[in-house]
């Protein structure tokens, strides 16, 4: 068998939510000399780049669509990104880790690859 190099994640968006995910990445983009964030920043744009080139546009019924195709690594950057962005300036969150440890204790670690914090 012939291994392919096809992303394994699709995430289909309308043309709302495609406008606001590439402006978030543009955001969070521009912050790095604001938070020191130099890593996600670069993700960040390094994730817009890959969007705007490589996203399939379509029509659904009337609505427009925009399919966006990542590796596992890409959809995990994305996730960090995206909370990362979300979470600036926002203090006092709840503890949802907490309250999963604390139903789960005992249960052991999920192997879930490298965690970032």
């Amino acid at each position: 068998m012939n291994k392919t190099n096809k992303p394994d994640v699709c995430i289909v968006l309308n043309r709302r939510l495609f406008n606001t995910l590439i402006w978030v990445l543009t955001q969070f983009g521009g912050t790095e000399k604001d938070i020191g964030v130099t890593k996600l920043s670069t993700d960040s744009a390094a994730l817009k780049f890959k969007i705007m080139k490589y996203a399939r546009l379509y029509k659904n019924g009337s609505s427009d669509c925009a399919a966006l195709y990542f590796f596992p690594k890409e959809a995990a950057v994305l996730v960090e990104v995206l909370t990362s962005f979300f979470s600036l300036g926002r203090k006092n969150l709840p503890d949802y880790y907490g309250d999963i440890e604390k139903r789960k204790r005992g249960l052991g670690s999920p192997n879930c690859g490298a965690a970032t914090q």
